[in-house]
């Protein structure tokens, strides 16, 4: 196991306040971990990890404060909801999937 990989399953919860993100490895890679994921709408994060994260807006303190306030008071069902589905989507999103569909990629463009 990595290092991260350990750090995010020790976790209470992960908060990314991104103001520009790529691709949101890190959001995956603790939601993977099975960790409630607090995070910014940045880059593609939204699209890699639908609802199941709690949204705030990071140039504001206090939606950063509530979204993680959110997660700390979540109660059992919820927090299990959140980290299964969490799981759940974290793993469409491994390198093998991203080789797998570069490769359909380049085959359907006949390169």
């Amino acid at each position: 196991m990595n290092h991260l990989a350990a750090l995010y399953q020790h976790c209470d919860l992960f908060v990314c306040p991104s103001l520009y993100e790529g691709s949101g490895v890190a959001v995956l890679e603790a939601m993977r971990a099975g960790a409630p994921v607090a995070t910014s709408r940045a880059g593609g994060i939204p699209e890699v990890a639908g609802d199941t994260p709690v949204y705030f807006n990071p140039e504001s303190v206090g939606s950063i404060a509530a979204a993680i306030r959110r997660l700390v008071d979540e109660g059992p069902a919820e927090r299990w909801r959140r980290t299964t589905f969490g799981r759940r989507i974290a793993a469409q999103y491994t390198w093998e999937q991203c080789a797998w569909k570069t490769v359909s990629a380049l085959r359907r463009a006949k390169i």
